[in-house]
Order: structure tokens, then C-alpha cells, then sequence
């Protein structure tokens, strides 16, 4: 399935739409890429205004993970 992207208050998510019952918002080491997982039949304006209300989490996540030291392997 492709997905969509958007951008949201200087923030890039990716959208894709599955059958999932559910809204799942991940954000993902080390940069703290954002992905969203969406029901097939729920509106880009609809994952949008759920996400816009998730913002302060998301960049909280992002800086906690940008702050995480990194350890190479062995």
C-alpha cells in the first residue's frame, strides 16, 4: 500500500491506510520518523486533526530519542 504524507507543524508524517480497527501513531529511532496507521475509511483531515492534537507527545518523543546516546555494535 503507498502512503500519504503530511505535514503538520513543521513535522512530516506518514499516512497509510490498512484495515487496522484503530489509529496507530508511531515514532521511530534514531531520527524520530513518524509514521501513522490509519483505517482504510477514515479522512486524511480526520488523521490530520488527531495528530495535530498528538503534537506535544510527538516532539517529545522525537527529542527523547534524539537525546538517547547512541551505541554502535561491537
Amino acid at each position: 500500500m503507498k502512503s500519504k504524507h503530511i505535514e503538520l507543524g513543521g513535522i512530516t508524517l506518514a499516512v497509510e491506510k490498512k484495515r487496522v480497527k484503530h489509529l496507530h501513531l508511531r515514532v521511530y529511532p534514531p531520527e524520530g520518523r513518524v509514521e501513522v496507521s490509519a483505517p482504510w475509511w477514515m479522512s486524511l483531515e480526520a488523521v490530520r486533526q488527531f495528530t495535530a492534537t498528538k503534537l506535544d507527545w510527538i516532539r517529545r518523543q522525537q527529542e527523547r530519542l534524539r537525546a538517547r546516546e547512541r551505541v554502535s555494535p561491537p
